[in-house]
């Protein structure tokens, strides 16, 4: 009866730590940010912008805060690879491109 306790609570256990992982901080806290946008519309324009210039991996993400409602962006795991992005958007034309952190929302 106590090994099979144990054995759930550790079944318990990492199952939590598991869905923590998925649903708490994220692995990519840090964000390039193309720009942020009032339409869908104007945001999926900007997409397809990105694809003709072969930058891939882009998505539009619905934002809960005042004014613009949609923000295109990609995620990265360190400050310094959203960085080199935002390097790469700038030389491509994309001026206005920028490093948030996901967890605080702002700029980097």
């Amino acid at each position: 009866m106590k090994r099979i306790a144990i054995g759930l609570v550790a079944a318990l256990v990492a199952a939590s730590v598991a869905a923590g992982g998925a649903f708490g901080a994220s692995s990519k806290p840090f964000q390039a940010v193309v720009g942020k946008y009032k339409t869908k519309a104007a945001a999926t324009k900007t997409i397809s912008k990105l694809d003709a210039k072969k930058l891939t991996g882009f998505k539009v993400e619905t934002d809960k805060g005042k004014g613009s409602k949609y923000e295109v962006e990609k995620g990265y795991a360190t400050q310094k690879q959203a960085k080199t992005e935002v390097s790469k958007l700038h030389k491509d034309g994309f001026k206005g491109a920028s490093v948030e952190n996901e967890k605080t929302e702002k700029t980097a």
